[in-house]
């Protein structure tokens, strides 16, 4: 399978997925608490990695998906009363949303257990707004087309997150070089798999 991707700034690419990687990617959402007791609601497209990842999670853990055709912030509020969701994953930019739609118009969402965050940066803002609205934190994860799967999970609030058992992150500079403590560079994920798993050796 062909996935696009190119973060926030880079040229689309194609990114090779094989039967492995997809499988892996299923799997993960263990560290992101699914399971069949869970009711999941999406409005995540299936074209994008996020939503793919989700859909495979969904059906690989025998989890019912309310999968709504595309993203209104009202149909999803509207979605998660009416069939009692328990698992929500959305970008930052949807939770937004749904934080303003439930402050004008309130819903019963108190069946929701776990809320979570990936795609762009969670604004703190957003993450301290949320149980109030929503009765649960809105947890923040890490993930990458390229590394299907979790590579982290959020803890209660904030930008920190725990690396998740079986993948690394190094932080790099500008050549590829390890960065020493305490200066900035940009993370670098390594998924716990071999090429031709992922398939590198296809490429």
């Amino acid at each position: 399978m062909l996935l696009t991707t190119s973060g926030t700034t880079g040229q689309p690419k194609f990114v090779t997925h094989t039967q492995a990687t997809l499988a892996v990617s299923a799997d993960s959402a263990r560290q992101l608490g699914l399971d069949d007791d869970h009711i999941a609601a999406t409005a995540l497209p299936i074209v994008h990695g996020f939503g793919l990842f989700t859909f495979l999670a969904c059906l690989r853990f025998g989890a019912p998906i309310v999968l709504l055709e595309r993203f209104d912030p009202d149909a999803v509020l509207d979605a998660i009363e009416r069939h009692r969701c328990t698992w929500l994953p959305a970008v930052p930019a949807m939770f937004a949303a749904l934080v303003e739609c439930q402050r004008a118009r309130g819903r019963n969402v108190c069946s929701l257990q776990v809320c979570l965050s990936s795609g762009d940066v969670c604004p703190p803002r957003l993450q301290e707004q949320f149980p109030a609205l929503f009765g649960t934190p809105l947890r923040s994860f890490w993930s990458a087309t390229e590394a299907a799967g979790s590579l982290t999970y959020g803890l209660e609030s904030g930008p920190v997150s725990r690396i998740v058992k079986g993948a690394e992150v190094r932080l790099i500079d500008g050549s590829g070089a390890p960065v020493p403590r305490p200066r900035l560079g940009s993370w670098l994920y390594e998924a716990p798999m071999s090429r031709s798993a992922i398939g590198l050796d296809q490429a």
